[in-house]
């Protein structure tokens, strides 16, 4: 028996000009349902905030911004800043290189073994 031909594929789309590092709509969606969220709660949503914007729609708008921070190093310029305008931290730091957080500091408090800076200080005495 012969087989029949196959199917040729449809020809891929091209990318346009209004894609997603031109601001496109999906990320303008996003920044809108982070901008209502913050406005209403005063910090960042948590990984499972589903914000209901004004048109009716739902935006799961915490797995956004963990996805655009993972991007975040194929965000253009002026995505960033719309996201630091909306008090996003990491959006101010990139390409600042790694972020260290120290704890604060207090009267009599002493870097444990395990901080990451103990180890330059030297050995306790």
């Amino acid at each position: 028996m012969k087989k029949a031909p196959r199917a040729r594929r449809a020809a891929a789309k091209t990318a346009t000009a209004t894609g997603p590092r031109a601001g496109g709509e999906a990320f303008q969606k996003g920044l809108q349902a982070l901008a209502q969220y913050i406005a209403r709660e005063g910090a960042l949503p948590g990984r499972a905030v589903v914000e209901r914007l004004p048109d009716g729609t739902e935006h799961r708008t915490g797995i956004w911004i963990g996805n655009q921070k993972a991007r975040r190093d194929r965000l253009d310029a002026t995505q960033l800043a719309a996201l630091a305008e909306l008090g996003v931290d990491w959006a101010r730091r990139v390409g600042s290189g790694p972020v260290v957080l120290l704890p604060p500091e207090r009267s009599g408090h002493r870097a444990s073994p395990t901080h990451a800076l103990s180890a330059r200080a030297g050995p306790r005495p």
